[in-house]
């Protein structure tokens, strides 16, 4: 009975020197804010498991949230830009509902958020309104972790008897011991996918020799397509808006680059592109704290190919001037002027010689 005794002893101290570290540093934020003294990292490839505690659990008046679009930004740069002081919440290959999730968290616990800086995937505007990134088969390995992210305490036990939880835990620790510094969490290079990354012609078009531009066009998306479209942009996008009327949205589209729209064009479209567009732009101009930027007529940023790294994806320079474009005011659309920006829109992008990226 004695050593029955022990033997259940011993067990519990072994279960409890494994999950209390993890516990008590929480690396992902989940129980608590970073402790004082502690030198907390935030991990790239983690960010789904860390955005949710961060949001919690930080002190902060403004978000920067996205996919991978917006993972680029500069915290820092935000802060100094527009005064605030901000976190940020990439999820890659989010869908609109994902990030939009996010933002519902962090509105809900933090009272004093005044500024959210979004960015609007150019490709997910008429997105099933529900969809989700494991749903998608993408990216397994950017699956949201629902165990920390639900207020189930039983399945907590994913995250504190979690081999790589307890190896952070224990790194977080030793780190800062050695370099005898506490905090000093990097907001800037969180979820950033800028290292080790090529970017010009030969990363972007790859082996694509040319475009074949199709004389067909599809001018009009389907009323199914549309009302995809309402829905998304009505549940992920302008209802937090209107539910926080003391908060400013700051939206923006992502400028892809021109091999994107080159794209558009071999499909026949890009007249469907800007029909899509421009029904979102009006869902969203009719809110009021909803400031909307899109910057595809920002022409040298996106006919420049050694800003982007493929189709999509810019560098982190350029997403430090869209901030200051922002600030400025420029690329905001409005009642008045949106008409003209479509039109300007379809007039490069319908006639801009695309085989010319191809040559020397």
């Amino acid at each position: 009975m004695k050593s029955c005794k022990r033997f259940v002893i011993a067990f519990l101290a072994v279960l409890a020197c494994s999950c209390l570290p993890v516990v008590i540093v929480d690396p992902c934020f989940h129980y608590h804010r970073p402790l004082k003294g502690l030198s907390y990292q935030l991990f790239t490839e983690l960010a789904r498991y860390q955005n949710d505690g961060i949001m919690k659990h930080f002190d902060y008046d403004a978000v920067i949230a996205g996919s991978s679009m917006a993972a680029t930004c500069k915290v820092s740069e935000a802060d100094r830009i527009f005064g605030f002081r901000s976190i940020k919440v990439p999820y890659w290959g989010a869908t609109f509902k994902e990030v939009n999730d996010g933002l519902n968290v962090a509105l809900a616990q933090n009272g004093n958020v005044r500024l959210v800086i979004r960015c609007l995937d150019y490709n997910g505007l008429a997105a099933d309104k529900d969809s989700m990134l494991e749903e998608y088969g993408r990216f397994p390995a950017y699956a949201l972790p629902r165990y920390l992210y639900d207020r189930n305490p039983c399945n907590d036990v994913r995250y504190v008897f979690n081999g790589e939880f307890f190896l952070m835990s224990v790194y977080c620790v030793l780190r800062s011991l050695a370099t005898e510094t506490g905090g000093g969490i990097d907001f800037d290079r969180y979820g950033s996918w800028m290292p080790g990354r090529t970017f010009g012609r030969e990363a972007v078009l790859q082996d694509r020799k040319q475009f074949i531009v199709s004389e067909a066009s599809a001018a009009v998306p389907s009323a199914q397509e549309l009302q995809l479209l309402n829905g998304n942009i009505a549940q992920n996008v302008t209802a937090l808006a209107q539910e926080n009327p003391r908060c400013t949205f700051y939206y923006f589209f992502s400028p892809y680059s021109i091999a994107y729209w080159g794209e558009l064009a071999e499909r026949g479209r890009i007249e469907y592109q800007l029909a899509v567009e421009k029904a979102a732009v009006e869902l969203m101009l009719a809110c009021p704290n909803i400031r909307l930027f899109s910057f595809n007529t920002e022409f040298d940023i996106i006919t420049d190919l050694s800003n982007y790294t493929d189709y999509c994806h810019y560098g982190d320079w350029i997403t430090s001037l869209l901030l200051e474009y922002m600030q400025e005011g420029r690329g905001l659309l409005t009642m008045d002027n949106y008409r003209a920006y479509l039109e300007q829109e379809r007039e490069f992008y319908r006639h801009f010689d695309y085989n010319s990226l191809f040559a020397e």
